[in-house]
């Protein structure tokens, strides 16, 4: 009996909040005549500088390894020719992945190291290692 009282107390408590709430936003003018509470717009901010120096900060060259990303070309007339066949859309993602596959492979076959996991490596395991060789 008690705990109900208390989560009795809590729900009043929640609504009574929810109230004030919406007392403070119709008196501070947030509130129009329906259910929606309007936002003031806030201003864009366009810090040119600022921009400019988180880009350099970031801009950073380093080798494949660090990144591992892959970049492939794209066909315009695929593009062209998937613009009204939502098929030929979702075959230029296949072949754009496929694609992009083939780039990276050819770049880890390049870091010969990036391929196996090595000998002694040690991953816990939710199965046992005797099963783990079996695997």
């Amino acid at each position: 009996m008690d705990g109900s009282v208390i989560r009795n107390n809590e729900l009043e408590s929640s609504d009574e909040d929810s109230d004030t709430e919406l007392q403070v936003a119709l008196q501070q003018g947030y509130l129009k005549p329906g259910l929606n509470i309007t936002v003031p717009k806030s201003s864009a901010v366009n810090n040119k500088n600022g921009l400019k120096k988180k880009l350099e900060e970031l801009n950073k060259n380093l080798p494949w390894i660090e990144r591992m990303n892959v970049t492939v070309s794209r066909s315009k007339a695929a593009d062209d020719a998937a613009k009204s066949n939502d098929f030929q859309l979702e075959m230029n993602f296949y072949n754009q992945a496929k694609e992009s596959v083939k780039s990276a492979f050819s770049m880890i076959d390049n870091e010969p190291s990036l391929a196996f996991r090595p000998s002694d490596y040690f991953a816990e395991m939710v199965k046992p290692d005797d099963h783990m060789t079996k695997v």
